[in-house]
Order: C-alpha cells, then sequence, then structure tokens
C-alpha cells in the first residue's frame, strides 16, 4: 500500500475512534451506559457507521462533513479544556459537543447556499498588445461548471441569458463543462443552453480533464457525442488550435496537460502577428513561463476551484502543480487569471471563495 494511502487509512479510523469517543460523552450515552457498556459504544459509534455508509455510497458530501464535525469537536474540547483551566468551570452536560455539532451544522449550510449561489467577478486589465480599431474587449469565462452537480443542463440557460445581459464580446469556457456523472440529457440541454449565446463573437471552448470521460468505465455518452452536441450549437472547440478573430485578436485552446500528446504553446503560437493580443485558454494554472516567452497576453484557467474547501486555497500550490489558485496576477506584457468555477466537482459544498462567472474588460 503506497505511503499516502496508508496515511489516509490511519487518520481514517484515528478520525472514526475520536468522534466515536465525542458521541459517547453526551448526556443520552450516560443513560444507556448505565445499563450496558457495551451497548453504549455501539450506540456512540453509530453515527460515525452511519457517515461510512453514506461514503460508500458515493455520498460525498458525509466525509466533508465528517472532517469538519471531527475538526469542530477538537477546536470546542480544546476551548472547553482552555476555560476549565481559567476559571474551574465545568458543565453537566457534554456542553462543547453540543456547540461542535450546531456550528458544523450552521457551517455545512453555509457551505450549500456557497456552493449554489452564482455570482459576478469582475477585473479589467489593460491590453498589452493590439485589439484593432475597437481598443477593447470584453471578455465572459465560464469554467468548471460540471453540468449536474449543482444546476442542470437546463439551469445553465438562465446563467447564460444572465451573462448575455452584461454584452461581452465573446464567451469562453475553460473546461470541465461537463464531467463523468453528468447525464446524457443534462449534456444535451446544456450544450442546447450555450447555442443561446448569440452575441459577439460566439462561443470559445477547451477541454479539461472531466470533459471527455476520462476517469469513467460506463459514462453516459461518448466524446464524440459531447463534440457533435457542442457544434451544433456553434461552440468553436480548440484543441490545440489557434485561430485570429475578425483580424483584431488570436484565441489560442490548449488541451488538457493530461493529454500526452499536448503541443507546446510555444508550437502553437509560432507564426502569427505578434503585435496582435493573445488570448490564451488552458483549463490547468501551469507553464506560466512558457506563456509569457510565448507571447501570451492574457491567459485563463480553471480546475483549482479556487480551493473550494478551505483552507486548501492557501495550500493548493503547496500540494500541486498549479502556478496559481484563485484570482488575477499581472507579470510584465501577461495577465492570469484563475476562476473558482460556476460550479463544483464530486461534492455540492464550497467553504473557499464564491462560486462566479467572470467578467474581464481588457482595455
Amino acid at each position: 500500500m503506497p505511503a499516502f494511502m496508508l496515511m489516509a487509512v490511519c487518520l481514517f479510523v484515528t478520525g472514526g475512534i475520536y468522534m466515536t469517543t465525542r458521541f459517547y460523552r453526551f448526556g443520552f450515552i450516560r443513560r444507556v451506559r448505565n445499563r450496558s457498556k457495551l451497548l453504549a459504544w455501539l450506540v456512540s459509534a453509530l453515527p460515525v457507521i452511519v457517515f461510512i455508509i453514506l461514503t460508500l455510497t458515493g455520498i460525498l458530501e458525509a466525509v466533508v462533513v465528517a472532517i469538519h464535525l471531527a475538526a469542530a469537536f477538537l477546536i470546542c474540547d480544546l476551548i472547553g479544556l482552555i476555560l476549565k483551566k481559567l476559571f474551574g468551570k465545568t458543565f453537566t452536560c457534554y456542553l462543547a459537543g453540543i456547540l461542535a455539532i450546531a456550528l458544523t451544522g450552521v457551517y455545512m449550510g453555509y457551505a450549500w447556499i456557497n456552493a449554489h449561489t452564482v455570482v459576478r467577478t469582475d477585473y479589467t486589465i489593460a491590453a498589452s498588445k493590439s485589439l484593432g480599431d475597437a481598443g477593447s474587449l470584453r471578455i465572459a469565462q465560464i469554467t468548471d461548471a460540471h453540468i449536474g452537480t449543482t444546476f442542470s443542463g437546463e439551469k445553465l440557460a438562465d446563467y447564460i441569458t444572465e451573462i448575455m445581459a452584461c454584452q461581452p464580446d465573446l464567451l469562453v469556457i475553460t473546461g470541465d463543462f461537463t464531467d463523468e456523472d453528468t447525464s446524457y440529457t443534462d449534456m444535451v440541454q446544456a450544450c442546447s443552453a450555450l447555442g443561446k449565446f448569440d452575441i459577439g463573437y460566439g462561443v470559445y471552448m477547451v477541454f479539461g480533464n472531466h470533459d471527455l470521460n476520462t476517469y469513467s468505465a460506463n459514462p453516459a455518452y461518448t466524446p464524440e457525442q459531447l463534440i457533435t452536441e457542442l457544434q451544433k450549437n456553434n461552440v468553436h472547440i480548440l484543441q490545440d488550435e489557434t485561430v485570429l478573430v475578425d483580424d483584431r485578436f488570436y484565441i489560442c485552446g490548449r488541451q488538457d496537460r493530461t493529454v500526452r500528446s499536448r503541443k507546446p504553446v510555444s508550437e502553437l503560437l509560432s507564426g502569427i502577428d505578434s503585435s496582435k493580443f493573445v488570448l490564451l485558454l488552458d483549463h490547468q494554472p501551469v507553464e506560466y513561463q512558457a506563456a509569457a516567452e510565448a507571447g501570451v497576453s492574457l491567459m485563463l484557467s480553471g480546475h483549482t476551484h479556487g480551493g473550494q474547501l478551505f483552507p486548501l486555497q492557501f495550500t493548493d500550490t503547496l500540494t500541486s502543480s498549479n502556478e496559481m489558485v484563485y484570482g488575477i496576477r499581472n507579470a510584465g506584457q501577461t495577465a492570469y487569471i484563475v476562476s473558482s468555477g460556476i460550479s463544483e466537482w464530486g461534492i455540492a459544498l464550497r467553504t473557499g471563495v464564491a462560486t462566479e462567472y467572470v467578467i474581464i474588460d481588457v482595455q
């Protein structure tokens, strides 16, 4: 067994034992304990068993709730211990445990609301290269929709309408539009929603690491079916391609870094008019130096979900190859933006940054 898996199992078992001992301290368990200690321990372990069953049945939110509950128990116990040392105050009931459960419930409620509430995030950047006679460009970005996690394909049409009201010149999708859990119906409806975007230069898209059902043994649709539906709705799919739009600016779309055959960005931008603005779409926020050296003006990414769960927004770059987790960075002639995404993957909970779509004004 790999070391990280062994560590995960040890933490899982330790956490389960710790939570069982916390439940064992509640008043109603004491009454059970007076009759049978074995029964009291079994009742105390019941919530942990429920979390395990829910996790095994694919309800990954159970893991998140369990981790936060264990952390809340630990924090409240420590606070209770400090107060006891300072004031000598003790309680007949397990007040720390009651507070831990209450705080976890409130925090997870916030996490659910945050995951299902989509906000608009605005950025303004200075164009380092020519944008033609118009001199400005408004870009709308959607990333990591993972259709079916927090909203359906049909619901996406409402967000498209909202984005169109911002009057962008184009809409770009930086990967993971769908994933392995997206149903065929949701996929078709989501692609149809993109077809309603009939403003400006249209829709341009790159694939992420989930779109083509990379991790599914029994997908609801094939990659070919997804591509067909997207093209049917006038979505320009860029897979290691660069296009010149209206003789004003370039859009370069890279294949996801999980694709072994993906081309270097320098090759994709070889031979272009270097005086024109270059927009690079790359699902994962990596290879920033290569993008800058190739003459990219603005690079848009997603993938990180902004950390999604606290404190991952602060630790992600330490544990992964991502060069940025969320927000904007200006470096020389290149600007980099990483969006937290318009939905979630795997779990419909978010305690990090907001769920969003992005509007970028290039001036």
